[in-house]
């Protein structure tokens, strides 16, 4: 699976959604959007996966202020 921030229907682009999105990558290949609570659009974050669970931490907000949180995703 690849999660991405990105609208996978817009071409890419500066703009921030508040979407998260899981694609399958199996012959059927089909995106499917991962429901999420309070977090905020960010870009410059630093992610890492271990261990089924995708961190991410950090970046700025779409006006630019910093973001000094940490989120985890599993991936299971």
């Amino acid at each position: 699976s690849i999660i991405t921030r990105q609208d996978p229907s817009s071409e890419v682009s500066k703009s921030l959604f508040p979407h998260i999105y899981d694609i399958s990558l199996d012959p059927s290949a089909y995106w499917e959007k991962v429901q999420t609570q309070n977090v905020l659009c960010r870009r410059r974050h630093a992610a890492h996966i271990y261990q089924d669970k995708m961190y991410v931490f950090g970046g700025y907000s779409e006006t630019d202020q910093p973001i000094h949180d940490i989120w985890c995703l599993d991936l299971s």
